[in-house]
């Protein structure tokens, strides 16, 4: 039941706010995707524990209208000494549609996953373990399954692009969350295209994430909406190309044809039509995830990112020395 779920998580407030007090720390981060009644006491807590806190916003308002509390949201990120967003964006969003002061927001990237990549197995190989065809052109979706995530407009798309490309075949990997996947697999079988899917629906170990990266010809996040995205970096970590919904997030860090590709947000037909174009051109696609990677390498560096985060740290627990 939710009233359990929520009595453990005071519970493990409370622990933490006592470890903290015992160890004097003196500055809280969390890091919120949705920001309701349980994610104010925490904060209140950390304030009454006398700390400094910070607030890393992965999602300002949450993607679930009944997960939404714009009030509680807008209480919960003023009473922070500091904010980091990780594009312009969601600082918009932040001092726009919550009213937090441009000043205690911090933009600072979030970082690449090249530090968790220890080896990439060969595309035949990597197909071979996931059962795929190994001449298949294989269009990769990764990540949780959620509406506003646009599987089915990727899904509407492939009948197009396997008329351009008859190798095409979609791979899907990721767990369902707060959706109802039946409806994605009726679009399968009233599109005809069962032949063309490969569903690997669930949780995707960490031991078999380098296969999934492997074996795409290109990674596509067809998004309707989003703040950032981890799937992006995670997928130019491991070289591969990516093709994404030309949302104001996914623009700061995708440029059309230079370090990845862009498309008409919810047009299936644009969709289709930069599929087919970039498996036609596979050079080009290899010299735009190149760039990708190389960028991905130099611009989200963790090293850098940590340095970023604490001098944001010191800005409130020595404002004279940071000044």
């Amino acid at each position: 039941p939710s009233w359990k779920k929520g009595l453990r998580y005071l519970r493990a407030v409370v622990r933490s706010a006592l470890d903290a007090r015992r160890s004097k720390a003196a500055l809280c981060h969390f890091h919120l995707f949705n920001a309701g009644p349980l994610e104010l006491i925490s904060v209140a807590t950390a304030r009454a524990m006398g700390m400094k806190v910070f607030i890393t916003a992965h999602d300002v308002e949450p993607f679930v209208a009944t997960l939404s509390a714009p009030f509680l949201a807008r209480t919960v990120y003023r009473m922070a000494d500091g904010v980091i967003a990780h594009n312009a964006f969601i600082k918009n969003q932040l001092t726009g549609r919550l009213g937090v002061a441009p000043e205690r927001v911090e933009v600072i990237p979030h970082g690449n996953y090249l530090h968790v990549i220890n080896g990439v197995p060969a595309a035949t190989a990597a197909r071979e373990r996931l059962g795929l065809p190994p001449g298949a052109s294989v269009l990769l979706f990764f990540g949780q399954i959620k509406k506003v995530k646009g599987l089915d407009l990727l899904i509407e798309a492939l009948p197009a692009v396997v008329k351009d490309n008859p190798g095409a075949l979609l791979l899907v990997a990721g767990r369902v969350w707060k959706d109802d996947f039946s409806k994605y697999r009726e679009l399968i079988e009233r599109l005809g295209i069962e032949g063309r899917c490969r569903l690997h629906i669930g949780y995707v170990p960490c031991e078999e994430v380098p296969n999934y990266f492997a074996a795409a010809d290109l990674v596509v996040l067809p998004y309707r909406r989003i703040y950032q995205s981890g799937v992006i970096l995670k997928a130019m970590s491991y070289g591969r190309p990516v093709l994404a919904s030309d949302l104001e997030g996914m623009r700061e860090v995708l440029r059309d044809g230079e370090n990845g590709f862009l498309f008409r947000s919810e047009d299936p037909g644009d969709l289709a039509g930069k599929i087919s174009e970039i498996l036609a051109d596979r050079g080009r696609a290899e010299e735009v995830a190149r760039k990708g990677l190389e960028e991905v390498a130099r611009e989200y560096d963790w090293a850098r990112i940590g340095m970023m985060t604490a001098d944001c740290y010191r800005s409130v627990l020595d404002p004279e020395k940071s000044s």
